[in-house]
């Protein structure tokens, strides 16, 4: 008998656009069969494939092995070896969106621009012109002016393949708060998102199933104070996140505050010395948000994003404050569009969010 069942494939490369990926598959399309491919840059990204297996949720779940693997040398070497490893890159995602091509969706879910993106832009709208294809948005960045930058005619994928780029075949974008977009989509449809329900446990199960989330294995976060570290430092930035720690420290009690490590970074420098810090860095934040309670916690960053996802997407109003006017320079992409979407967000929802000018009207408050 002949499956006569439309079909969606989502294109995961962060545990957050698998979190909102889901979301949305839950809202729009639960009558679809649903193919997710998940990139190996994910970290885990091969057990998270075979967790995705064993939910019997999806039809098919696909690794895609694209990761970027540049080569460096010096002088004319350095040049060609980069050129080198961008034609492989090119190759490789033109195999990758080539193969996906040939199962014939009906639509395409995916959240950054990239090669492949673009491919599959190009390829599934040549193969079929019918087909949706719909970006969603996974953080502030999908807003800022830098997101549609990546369209732009300059890139190697405009060059080669195609001059209009990806956003003009584009027919839905999914954001939850349109009115803060710093760009146009010209030819499809914005779509409002509601923020994720927590009480869905149905949603949440499959996400935890997905990322392995045990509550027997998972960080409790207990203090009343959660400070966020970022990855500047590791990136090479110079940032006073332990200085700054070690005021609030003083201001609350060192017994009062946890913090909340970046993944990435391979050096817990707080658990060094001694303060709580979370040890799991392979469950996604706002998936902790969705299992934990956080409503009588205090949220504290320079410009981690982390502080304001549980209100953006989950509802939940942390009181959260960003430091990033009480630092001598912004640290890293915050120091552009980003850093400004960041401020617009605390400026706009001022009974959540707040940014204060210095460290000493910051000490004030709590």
């Amino acid at each position: 008998m002949q499956n006569n069942r439309r079909s969606i494939l989502l294109i995961c490369n962060t545990p957050f656009q698998i979190i909102m990926a889901c979301h949305i598959i839950g809202l729009y399309y639960r009558e679809y069969d649903v193919d997710i491919a998940i990139s190996e840059g994910i970290k885990d990204g091969l057990k998270l494939v075979n967790n995705a297996i064993s939910t019997n949720y999806f039809r098919k779940v696909i690794y895609i092995r694209n990761k970027k693997t540049f080569l460096t040398g010096k002088g004319f070497f350095k040049r060609l070896l980069y050129l080198a490893g961008r034609v492989k890159e090119v190759f490789l995602n033109y195999r990758i969106a080539y193969n996906l091509t040939n199962r014939n969706y009906d639509v395409c879910l995916f959240s950054n621009i990239s090669m492949l993106t673009k491919l599959l832009g190009t390829f599934m709208k040549k193969n079929n012109p019918d087909i949706k294809l719909a970006i969603f948005e996974e953080g502030i960045v999908t807003y800022t002016k830098l997101f549609f930058s990546c369209d732009a005619p300059s890139t190697l994928y405009s060059k080669v393949f195609d001059k209009k780029g990806l956003l003009s075949k584009i027919n839905l974008l999914y954001v939850c708060y349109p009115n803060l977009l710093e760009w146009s989509l010209n030819n499809g449809e914005v779509v409002k998102l509601p923020v994720i329900n927590k009480n869905d446990k149905e949603y949440i199960s499959l996400l935890n199933a997905v990322f392995g989330y045990r509550e027997d294995d998972i960080d409790i976060y207990d203090k009343r104070v959660i400070f966020f570290e970022e990855s500047h430092s590791f990136e090479g930035f110079k940032v006073p996140d332990i200085d700054i720690v070690n005021k609030i420290a003083d201001k609350v009690g060192r017994e009062n505050i946890m913090v909340k490590i970046h993944p990435r970074n391979p050096n817990n420098r707080f658990s060094q010395l001694g303060y709580k810090t979370n040890e799991n860095v392979s469950i996604p934040w706002e998936l902790i948000v969705l299992n934990q309670f956080f409503e009588d916690k205090i949220f504290v960053t320079i410009s981690s994003g982390a502080v304001i996802s549980p209100y953006l997407y989950i509802g939940m109003p942390c009181v959260s404050y960003s430091l990033l006017n009480c630092v001598e320079e912004r640290p890293g992409y915050m120091n552009g569009e980003l850093g400004d979407m960041m401020q617009r967000i605390y400026n706009k929802y001022p009974e959540v969010f707040v940014a204060p000018e210095s460290m000493e009207s910051f000490l004030l408050c709590l």
